[in-house]
């Protein structure tokens, strides 16, 4: 499988002056079918780099195996082999289960301010296709700790957090920026991450307001690099100091 995320086309571009013969670049994705512990557990199209740091960072998000029940991660051409400790059947596990938030984190207005603000900073690939959604952890000090793009918002959060934990980071202490919308299900997979704060250039839904208040996680949309909406949690955020 290609680990590249662009790829090169002849295509027409059309303006009012006629038609022109270019080389563009389009995002390049891949249809993995997914399996723990042998059992085919979906088909997902993905882009094609960092796909161990995904299928860590889905298993966990999804609720189907925490981290410490991983054993390991096979990747086979166009299959991506997840084993379990365990072996329990992942039919029989209660995988909605969401828990409360447990975490002391704060950070400042002014934090979100310049992390929304650097986001295209990220998102190479994003700027020359246009074709890809961005996620980045932060810690509390927003210290990088991995970016990721891919042509999935909720892929692009699972590889970040599948770094995350990989490499023994403590997500009650980070922070994630994302490009994407964050409806329920997104909000889910944040929140089963255990990362206390999520701050979206897009908007989210009022399920996803409704869970994100219920677990205490702080859900912020529409960052720019000077504003912002914060939906719930908002203690989370310490005010700018006149």
């Amino acid at each position: 499988m290609s680990s590249g995320l662009i790829k090169s086309f002849p295509v027409i571009q059309v303006n009012k002056n006629g038609r022109q013969m270019v080389s563009d670049e389009v995002a390049c994705e891949a249809a993995c079918r997914f399996f723990i512990d042998r059992n085919l557990v979906a088909t997902v199209s993905v882009s094609p780099a960092d796909l161990e740091d995904y299928a860590i960072g889905h298993v966990v998000t999804d609720g189907f195996l925490a981290f410490k029940e991983i054993a390991g991660v096979n990747i086979d051409e166009s299959e991506i082999h997840v084993h379990s400790k365990t072996g329990v059947a992942v039919g029989d596990r209660p995988s909605r289960h969401i828990p409360p938030i447990d975490s002391a984190l704060q950070i400042s207005e002014r934090q979100v301010l310049s992390c929304a603000g650097s986001l295209s900073s990220f998102a190479s690939h994003w700027q020359r296709t246009g074709g890809l959604h961005i996620a980045v952890l932060f810690n509390r000090h927003s210290e990088l700790i991995r970016a990721a793009e891919d042509v999935g918002r909720h892929n692009a959060v699972d590889k970040v957090v599948g770094y995350a934990f990989k490499n023994g980071y403590n997500l009650s202490e980070c922070f994630l920026l994302c490009s994407g919308r964050q409806p329920e299900d997104m909000v889910a997979k944040i929140a089963r991450a255990g990362i206390p704060v999520v701050i979206s250039r897009a908007a989210t839904t009022d399920r996803g307001i409704a869970l994100a208040d219920k677990v205490g996680l702080t859900l912020i949309g529409f960052a720019r690099e000077d504003h912002f909406t914060i939906y719930t949690h908002s203690g989370r955020l310490i005010k700018f100091s006149l």
